[in-house]
């Protein structure tokens, strides 16, 4: 009784399209080593289902406003629009200069799930708010806040194929504002 109601299949999903794509042109070709920063390179902002409902009621508003030749709707919809360029901002300041510092495993057989966990550092006094780390599509995501000056350790899964020392594929560090 206790557990969340299975989420519904999109047909496509946009948002991870845009993923894939940002991966495979913007990606690291060689393995890094630590600690891994992340800059303001790094950092790639994709609008959510609502960024695009927010647009798409915008333009709605702008249309009928100018319609009716409403001076206070035209007013009302530019300085909603006006917050819109803010949006990215601050999510690109929220993950902005995190550090990943130590990767840990346990072992686990082939075919299972491997836990990684993350140390992410935050060296700023600014606390960072809603962090989510997932590593395969199909897992679950991880979500903490990262305290001002703190730092937390965030785990995802990744499916395991063979015997052997496993690299860690790529994870998805993702915030929304």
């Amino acid at each position: 009784l206790d557990k969340a109601p299975p989420q519904k299949k999109r047909l496509i999903d946009w948002q991870e399209i845009g993923f894939r794509i940002t991966a495979k042109f913007a990606r690291h070709r060689t393995p890094e080593a630590l600690p891994i920063l992340l800059h303001s390179k790094r950092v790639y902002v994709f609008p959510t289902r609502f960024g695009w409902f927010f647009g798409a009621f915008t333009l709605l508003m702008v249309l009928a406003a100018l319609n009716y030749n409403n001076n206070m709707a035209l007013m009302l919809t530019f300085l909603i629009a006006a917050f819109a360029p803010l949006l990215p901002v601050y999510t690109v300041r929220n993950l902005v200069d995190l550090k990943i510092t130590q990767v840990s495993a346990a072992p686990v057989h082939a075919g299972e799930l491997a836990t990684f966990a993350l140390t992410i550092v935050n060296e700023h006094s600014k606390p960072r708010s809603v962090v989510w780390l997932q590593g395969d599509q199909d897992t679950d995501a991880d979500v903490s806040d990262i305290p001002g000056s703190g730092s937390i350790a965030l785990t995802c899964s990744q499916r395991t194929t063979t015997r052997g020392w496993m690299p860690m594929r790529r994870a998805r560090l993702t915030t929304r504002f």
